[in-house]
């Protein structure tokens, strides 16, 4: 991003990111797109404002760069695809939930076998 306002204003930091990016105008902004369910949650953007000891133009561009890695690596269908293989071996699996009700899984990385795993 160019620039993040900084101006007067009533709105809190993470809504200026959140804002400043939706209507970001660069060739990122279809990558934007796809992540706004990630941009438009407070604690999401404010773990970004956080690392950037509350510089909000190094924010605002660190989390653009997150939305193209998303896209690059196809991180929004991670949970459709198929991890019965790795299940079946004890390589993978769910582990139980977070305190915020999500599924956690647990990878065990010495269980491993790249032979096993294909580069899709």
């Amino acid at each position: 991003p160019a620039q993040v306002a900084e101006e007067e204003t009533d709105m809190e930091d993470w809504e200026i990111i959140r804002d400043t990016l939706l209507t970001f105008p660069g060739e990122e902004r279809s990558d934007v797109q796809q992540a706004e369910h990630c941009i438009s949650r407070q604690a999401f953007v404010q773990r970004w404002i956080k690392g950037s000891k509350k510089d909000l133009l190094d924010s605002a561009h660190k989390l653009l760069k997150h939305c193209t890695w998303r896209h690059e690596y196809k991180l929004e269908s991670v949970a459709s695809e198929d991890w019965s293989e790795f299940d079946s071996r004890g390589e993978l699996f769910v582990s139980g939930i977070d305190k915020g009700g999500r599924p956690s899984c647990t990878w065990r990385v010495s269980l491993h076998e790249a032979s096993f795993a294909s580069p899709e």
